[in-house]
């Protein structure tokens, strides 16, 4: 079986493949970024004015919750031997304006008669399409009777084929719009947009906008220019020209209201999944601390029984290995204490390896000797020195000594260490 990889083919499916993606991106883009917030759950308002040779027309229209809503302000017509120049129109829509919301600095879109604005149809190759402003621009003076630096102008794509594009090119002379441009700014008004009698009642021709803003037909030319004007700047996904532009089309700020909401939905999600741990082991550390707080006092009677443990462990280890390796000592202490009566005491007692020598008191010193000779291990018993009386305590003192038998297995090795032992 051979294998056959068709490049062709491959090629295909990978362009479609990524167009798809493209796509899919596109949607993600305008879901993520789309401002579902604006003219549904809060206004989207727009001022709008229409210019006439002989007067204006002010609307107020909004859209709130998808229906729009129009509010005419003001109308104003001009007598017939008093045309209306740009400083007069400027006062009076300031004066317009600022009635209905004084102090503030308001902004507006115009829309121009028809009469001072040149619109042509032309075409081009589909290959500039791409840079449609800057080629407008250059040939500007060849459509229309201005130049691109004498106008104010927009374009917009009527129809495109395989190898052409039409244009409608609308163009406004600006020593005819700079006026009023002007005068506006000084009266503290700000144009937005600039469009033209041309698109807002081809706007208006749609059947779903007039059902939408349920324009009667019985309205005012200019009243109809100037709601038309206003649709075109609060309906989504209608591009209508804007001479102010000259062609350049800015990018709309994507409004990012549903990628903020999931960002904070987001944090909201992720703090708590950090913070709960954290929590969770804050109280165990106290728990093992109240635990740790309870059982101090028992841990510290444990450590004090411990160290007296040690301690008696320690005289009883002494004691344990003073008998082991001296048991003659404990052996003649033992055998003088039975033998002396309960009337005789020692005040010192020396016990070397062959002898023993006893200093104290007896009632009577002499019955002492034959009483220590009867012991097994003691011999030769005889007085050191003298016995004498002591008056005060009416008893005999005497100093004995006496050698020692018996005791040669016991003798630990490595000589003779004198031990003293007093009482």
């Amino acid at each position: 079986m051979k294998l056959i990889f068709d490049i062709k083919k491959t090629g295909q499916a990978f362009l479609m493949m990524v167009n798809k993606c493209t796509r899919f991106g596109k949607l993600l883009g305008s879901a993520l970024t789309g401002n579902c917030l604006e003219g549904l759950l809060y206004p989207k308002r727009c001022t709008c004015v229409s210019v006439e040779k002989d007067g204006f027309c002010v609307v107020r229209i909004s859209r709130f919750l998808s229906r729009v809503r129009v509010r005419l302000l003001h109308e104003y017509t001009a007598q017939k031997d008093k045309p209306l120049v740009a400083d007069t129109f400027a006062s009076l829509l300031s004066l317009a304006l600022h009635a209905s919301k004084p102090g503030k600095r308001l902004k507006v879109t115009l829309v121009m008669p028809k009469e001072w604005v040149i619109a042509r149809t032309t075409e081009m190759p589909l290959a500039v399409k791409e840079n449609l402003a800057n080629v407008v621009a250059y040939e500007l003076d060849r459509i229309t009777p201005l130049a691109a630096d004498e106008a104010y102008y927009d374009f917009r794509i009527v129809r495109e084929d395989d190898r052409k594009v039409q244009l409608l090119v609308l163009a406004c002379p600006a020593d005819r719009l700079h006026p009023y441009l002007t005068a506006l700014k000084e009266h503290h008004i700000d144009v937005e947009r600039v469009t033209t009698e041309f698109s807002v009642l081809t706007l208006l021709e749609e059947h779903h906008v007039r059902r939408k803003c349920r324009i009667a037909d019985d309205k005012a030319p200019a009243a109809r220019k100037a709601i038309g004007g206003g649709m075109e700047s609060i309906l989504p996904n209608v591009n209508g020209p804007d001479l102010l532009g000259k062609g350049v089309k800015a990018a709309p700020r994507p409004p990012v209201a549903v990628t903020f909401a999931l960002v904070v939905v987001s944090i909201g999600l992720v703090i708590p999944c950090i913070v709960a741990p954290l929590l969770d082991e804050t109280k165990r550390v106290k728990a093992i601390e109240r635990q740790i707080a309870m059982r101090k006092e028992g841990v510290r009677k444990v450590e004090k029984i411990k160290k007296e443990i040690n301690s008696v462990a320690k005289d009883v280890a002494a004691i344990e290995d003073f008998k082991e390796k001296r048991p003659m000592l404990l052996v003649i202490l033992k055998e003088i204490t039975a033998i002396l009566p309960k009337n005789a005491w020692l005040t010192h007692a020396h016990v070397t390896d062959t002898a023993v020598e006893l200093e104290g008191y007896a009632a009577s010193a002499s019955p002492l000797l034959s009483k220590l000779e009867q012991s097994k291990y003691l011999k030769k018993v005889e007085f050191a020195m003298p016995t004498m009386r002591d008056q005060r305590l009416k008893a005999d003192r005497f100093l004995l000594k006496m050698e020692l038998e018996g005791f040669d297995a016991m003798r630990p090795t490595g000589g003779g260490n004198n031990d003293e032992k007093k009482k």
